[in-house]
């Protein structure tokens, strides 16, 4: 089976896009090849950075699933295309791979944790406008900078910048309203395959998928009240978030029974 040319623009493309209800864009013509060699028959590529009208005509009457090189290039595609075309979902070839050169199995597996177009607009800092805009995560980690920072350059010795906010108070078993914000937040993220970060008044920090979320923890170190999220709790997960002061973990199931001052929460616990 071989590629065909498609839209006026001639690009290079699957022999089923037309019959397809859900395509997906790639970046040029080996990344076609490889999907098509692989039983993919509806990718079709850009040919370039920038976005051809058939793209954009495609994203208005189809479901688009963006598949990018696991690289920065791939980043600044999927931000040129949040800016300018209706997308749907978004996946990344593994860190360093191209997506012309992934193997069959790499390719499922990234189009099954793809992520939606919004989760990745907030990931990216894409504004709905195509500007960049800080996520509520990135701004997190800029005032935490910058309250280091001026505390380094506290000249009096002996006292001790004080935090944004108090300290939560540690151990605390959730409140109903608590435990039913997290019931509900859990059932919008079944089968997503994704996390919420949440503050103490339990909005929404970021969403990250879960294969990320440990990191992410890791990443911000503190000031996570909550973590939601669709998965099971594993002990290494566990320990992390206690090390980050995080109050509560809720997800499907847990093989944890608990994690010193974090209280650990199921499904059936809600």
């Amino acid at each position: 089976m071989e590629i065909v040319e498609y839209g006026r623009e001639k690009l290079a493309a699957g022999p089923a896009i037309d019959d397809s209800d859900e395509i997906i864009l790639v970046e040029g013509r080996a990344d076609v090849l490889n999907l098509l060699k692989h039983g993919f028959k509806n990718a079709i590529a850009m040919n370039g950075t920038s976005v051809p009208q058939t793209i954009i005509d495609l994203g208005k009457e189809k479901t688009v699933t963006v598949f990018t090189d696991g690289d920065r290039g791939g980043n600044l595609i999927i931000q040129e295309l949040l800016a300018t075309t209706e997308i749907d979902y978004v996946t990344r070839a593994p860190d360093g791979k191209e997506v012309e050169e992934i193997t069959k199995k790499e390719i499922h597996k990234a189009l099954r944790s793809k992520i939606t177009a919004e989760q990745a607009r907030m990931d990216l800092g894409v504004g709905l406008n195509g500007g960049h805009q800080k996520s509520p995560m990135q701004q997190q980690r800029e005032d935490r900078k910058e309250q280091q920072a001026n505390a380094n350059n506290n000249k009096k010795p002996l006292t001790s910048p004080k935090p944004q906010s108090a300290p939560v108070k540690r151990g605390k078993l959730p409140t109903e309203e608590e435990k039913k914000k997290f019931s509900s937040m859990l059932e919008d993220l079944i089968g997503t395959r994704g996390a919420y970060i949440l503050d103490e008044k339990l909005s929404i920090l970021g969403k990250v998928p879960v294969t990320e979320l440990q990191s992410t923890i890791k990443s911000l170190a503190s000031g996570i009240y909550a973590v939601v999220f669709d998965g099971i709790v594993e002990k290494d997960l566990a320990n992390t978030g206690e090390r980050a002061n995080v109050n509560f973990m809720i997800a499907m199931d847990s093989k944890v029974k608990g994690a010193g001052n974090m209280q650990i929460l199921s499904s059936a616990d809600l």
